[in-house]
């Protein structure tokens, strides 16, 4: 290790530390307090959908897809969201898979709480740390919780699993 990599993996260390001081937000505290999808939820929800050969799985946690044997339609919805800002093609293309229901299912995460009736409005007021928007400024493209809810319909919750559904239409 060179000088300044000893100093940027104190500051790192350092930073890791303060993460564990009570009250400041950490994955570690809301993991421990609000839950993490498990194995028997993420097989109840597999039973639940019923999956027919092709069927594909928009899942904003990559592992829920890998865990039913799928390969993930998106590793990362970060980085999603900053590829669709720049290049409107990709985020044009995303938009048509909500749209046309591509997906049999599409499952985010939630720590809210909320009941059925109340999740997307849940969702729709869900901020970052930075008090951004999550779903549109943080995850995913601009609009897609908009457009997932026009779409698709909110099935089943396995906390904090929100499994929604392409809409019958008329």
């Amino acid at each position: 290790f060179g000088h300044r990599a000893r100093w940027g993996l104190v500051a790192f260390t350092t930073l890791l530390v303060f993460t564990w001081i009570p009250g400041i937000p950490s994955v570690r505290q809301i993991l421990t307090t609000k839950g993490r999808p498990t194995l028997s939820s993420i097989a109840s929800i597999e039973e639940h959908l019923a999956l027919q050969p092709g069927d594909r799985i928009l899942a904003e946690n990559p592992l829920v897809p890998i865990t039913m044997g799928q390969r993930p339609e998106v590793l990362d919805p970060f980085n999603l969201r900053i590829l669709a800002q720049h290049d409107p093609a990709i985020a044009t293309q995303f938009s048509n898979t909500i749209v046309q229901q591509s997906y049999a299912a599409v499952i985010l995460i939630d720590w809210s709480g909320a009941d059925i009736p109340a999740l997307p409005d849940a969702m729709a007021r869900h901020t970052s740390a930075g008090g951004l928007s999550f779903y549109g400024e943080v995850h995913f493209p601009a609009e897609f919780l908009e457009l997932l809810l026009l779409h698709y319909e909110i099935t089943l919750v396995r906390a904090p699993l929100v499994v929604l559904q392409p809409k019958l239409t008329p």
